[in-house]
């Protein structure tokens, strides 16, 4: 039973990223004012 519990730990911490919301990026990363920003 805890190997069964472990197991489902690991794989809810691997699949982590997997759960994560689309990133999208800039094509032209410099704002007006010179600074850099890689998203909105």
């Amino acid at each position: 039973m805890r190997s069964l519990i472990l197991a489902a730990v690991a794989a809810l911490a691997f699949a982590g990223p997997a759960f994560a919301g689309p990133v999208s990026l800039r094509t032209n990363p410099v704002d007006d004012d010179g600074r850099v920003t890689l998203g909105d």
